[in-house]
């Protein structure tokens, strides 16, 4: 068996240069859940079941696929830019009337971004399907029973990707070397790591990461330092308060959500407020089972909910409130009046100011220099760390305390549990370093600029607006380059 396979850094390539909502589903989608074209081709927006975070598949291979965070955020993002259109199909066409699109169109829309990523080789719908399985079936310790369920192969055919993985694992070092693994950094990190190459494999994450904030610590993740917090919001919650959590990404909030769920087993859990459809059907799935479809209008479901007495109501946990929009208030605010809202939001925009006010806010703050190393010193319990002194140090001084750079900088650390003091001094990662904003003295530059030119031409000085052209032409290409980079 010979296929062809994307590795991590050509997947970087492709989703780098996707500027549809839709089209960056349709390629997330394959990649993370192995679909065969024409399952995709045929999925209506009833398939997804936004409330438990499954994917229904009809057909030869009826299957229920659960989605990640990063898919289903995507979904969503799709979701909500699709325009509102009786076409019961997933997928639409973006120009024209909305009608479903089709083998062909997918197919081409892959093929496309496949060449302006410039990838050696064609890539397709079947690609990327055979890149999915075979990153399953190589780094995750999945049987061939699940691995059946999930993807819908006979057991000869996942056999037959397994036999292909260990004939590609002699040829090489390390099975690893079958995929290399995506880079969550910034654009600066990536061109100082070309630079300066690494050997230290990075820890593979999901192939449909993005520029998302759900890379919050797992359930696995100690809560060091935040424990007289939890403890904190539990005591509110029990007085009956709502409340919302405060602070920058990596910060935690996430985590803390997760835990609080934990201790709340009846609680819906949402990771985001959007769409609010979505949220409303979870709640009117605990609250009045089997009264509601996707096909009752969110003011029908909302007025549903309100009319029935609640003896006990569920704690409502939604992370990235920040994402609410303003026109949903009308529907959220009610909700903060019959239920406990347990929320989390990297900032509190004025839009949502009539939604603040009903939360108490709790800001969690960054982690001190000793939690820090304490936590460090839990998530590597298993490791022999030949300088542990160094990769604390190391360590600490990029994370700034924020546990989400600690998490991942320890994921970073070799897989056979030994850590050399090369490898201390190779871990990275982005999200721990602070970054100044310039915008106001580049605007303050250029309206310096501006003004010069208006200066040289009141005072005919011809040499004067020469100098405040050039500068202003060297302004504008920098910034172009600047805008490239990102």
């Amino acid at each position: 068996m010979k296929t062809d396979i994307l590795s991590d850094s050509e997947i970087r390539k492709v989703l780098s240069g996707i500027d549809s909502h839709r089209d960056h589903a349709i390629i997330v989608l394959f990649l993370s859940t192995g679909l065969f074209l024409h399952e995709l081709v045929a999925l209506d927006v009833s398939n997804i079941h936004w409330s438990n975070k499954t994917l229904t598949i009809n057909g030869k291979r009826q299957r229920t696929i659960p989605l990640n965070p990063e898919v289903f955020e995507s979904l969503t993002r799709w979701h909500n830019y699709r325009m509102d259109t009786p076409e019961p199909a997933l997928f639409v066409t973006e120009k024209g009337k909305p009608k479903r699109i089709s083998e062909r169109s997918v197919d081409h829309i892959i093929r496309s971004y496949g060449i302006d990523a410039k990838l050696d080789h064609p890539i397709s719908a079947q690609v990327l399907r055979h890149t999915c399985v075979l990153r399953l079936l190589s780094k995750t310790d999945i049987s061939d029973k699940d691995a059946v369920k999930l993807l819908g192969l006979d057991k000869e055919t996942i056999d037959r990707y397994r036999d292909m993985i260990k004939e590609t694992a002699q040829k090489k070092s390390s099975p690893d070397n079958l995929l290399d693994t995506l880079d969550t950094r910034s654009p600066l990190a990536k061109v100082v790591t070309r630079m300066f190459p690494s050997h230290v494999p990075e820890d593979p994450i999901p192939v449909s990461s993005s520029h998302s904030d759900t890379a919050e610590p797992n359930e696995t993740t100690p809560s060091i330092g935040r424990e007289t917090i939890i403890k904190k919001i539990q005591k509110d919650l029990d007085d009956g308060r709502s409340i919302v959590l405060t602070g920058p990404l990596g910060i935690g909030k996430s985590h803390v959500l997760d835990v609080i769920a934990k201790q709340h087993p009846h609680a819906i859990v949402m990771t985001s407020p959007t769409p609010i459809k979505a949220v409303l059907l979870s709640i009117a799935e605990k609250v009045i089972p089997g009264a509601c479809t996707n096909r009752t209008s969110a003011q029908d479901i909302l007025s549903q909910i309100q009319a029935t007495p609640i003896i006990h109501p569920p704690l409502l946990i939604i992370d990235n409130l920040h994402r609410l929009k303003a026109p949903d208030l009308d529907i959220l605010c009610p909700l903060a009046e019959q239920f406990i809202i347990l929320g989390a939001t990297d900032d509190t925009p004025e839009r949502l100011n009539s939604l603040w006010w009903k939360l108490s806010a709790i800001e969690l703050n960054t982690l001190t220099q000793d939690q820090s190393v304490e936590l460090i010193r839990s998530l590597t319990e298993g490791h022999s760390v030949e300088d542990r002194r160094m990769l604390e140090t190391r360590i600490t001084s990029i994370a700034n305390g924020l546990p989400l750079a600690i998490v991942e900088m320890i994921s970073q650390l070799s897989v056979d549990r030994i850590v050399t003091p090369n490898q201390a001094r190779q871990v990275y990662h982005a999200s721990g370093t602070r970054h100044r904003d310039w915008t106001w003295v580049l605007m303050i530059f250029w309206g310096m600029l501006v003004i010069s030119r208006f200066i040289a031409l009141g005072t005919h000085s011809f040499e004067g607006y020469i100098l405040a052209g050039i500068g202003t032409s060297i302004f504008m290409v920098l910034k172009y380059f600047v805008k490239l980079k990102r």
